[in-house]
């Protein structure tokens, strides 16, 4: 495909190959589509198969009316959601994964061609330690946010003062940069810049050599010398408890090591989940000590 658009960006265009078309518009610009969409990329080198994301998005989006999920080639593929609140969890809620890999989320928009989507954020939230007790609100969430990404959400009490003992603010981020590890905060009054170290729940695995999301340590083209450490680790990953003993692994999860050391449980919990429909950061309750326990769609499911 790339090699395709590559040759066609070298073409002369005849006088009437240069003269533009336009087309109507009807129903608000979106050509007779009266339902919400969205588009999605997968990334993996497996090409994954629509049915089983159809069956299993369908029950975490959709779960009373379902979606449709329609198949535009290199793991690319066009959402039609026949709940109106499916598009905005689609989009707003995750991370999303589907058998171990990315599966990133953007909004329709019908003026644009497939190759215009970027598919290069998602939304995630990160916990803040370190801040000054003072710092811990809604201003600083937001100020950070944008720092860091795209500032979306705070988790904070009615009077914008932090819950617990760290801040927790929703960000799109951008997944073609590394993770940011943490901020410098410039206190003032004379005082030494202090470090606030971020920790991001439900985060993919990822690359602790290069700190990407796109690929893992056996992966990456970046060799470290000798003596030299790594300067990622699973320790940015967010803890996240486990409630009752119901609770399943995410989407082709299976037991088992990996060769740098990482082990599959409690550190890599998908965003499939969640009995209510949202992924487990985004539950109302999930920092309430609720007992609900969070269910992960196994791909296993759709052959039941």
């Amino acid at each position: 495909m790339d090699k395709v658009e590559g040759l066609l960006k070298n073409l002369n265009l005849s006088e009437l190959e240069s003269k533009s078309l336009k087309i109507g518009w009807s129903d608000g610009g979106n050509l007779g589509a009266v339902e919400p969409q969205a588009v999605a990329k997968l990334l993996s080198d497996k090409p994954a198969h629509r049915e089983a994301l159809e069956t299993a998005l369908g029950r975490l989006w959709c779960p009373m009316k379902g979606l449709v999920c329609k198949n535009m080639g290199e793991n690319t593929f066009l959402f039609t959601f026949h709940q109106a609140s499916g598009r905005k969890k689609a989009v707003d809620e995750g991370p999303w994964m589907f058998n171990k890999s990315l599966l990133v989320v953007e909004e329709f928009h019908p003026r644009k061609s497939l190759g215009e989507y970027e598919f290069n954020s998602i939304p995630i939230w990160i916990r803040i330690f370190s801040l000054p007790l003072g710092m811990m609100n809604r201003d600083t969430c937001e100020e950070i946010g944008d720092e860091v990404g795209k500032y979306m959400e705070a988790d904070v009490k009615e009077n914008g003062t932090a819950m617990g003992r760290y801040l927790r603010v929703k960000v799109r981020i951008n997944i073609t940069k590394p993770l940011r590890r943490g901020i410098k905060l410039d206190v003032g009054e004379g005082r030494m810049d202090m470090w606030c170290r971020f920790e991001y729940e439900f985060l993919p695995d990822f690359c602790y050599r290069c700190g990407m999301l796109d690929h893992i340590d056996r992966e990456c083209t970046i060799k470290l010398k000798k003596g030299e450490i790594q300067q990622f680790g699973s320790w940015m990953k967010a803890h996240i408890p486990r409630y009752g003993g119901d609770q399943q692994r995410g989407i082709g999860e299976a037991d088992r090591s990996l060769s740098d050391g990482r082990v599959s449980g409690n550190s890599r919990n998908y965003g499939f989940g969640a009995r209510n429909g949202r992924s487990g950061s985004d539950r109302d309750s999930w920092r309430k000590g609720d007992q609900t326990t969070t269910k992960v769609i196994n791909n296993s499911e759709k052959e039941s």
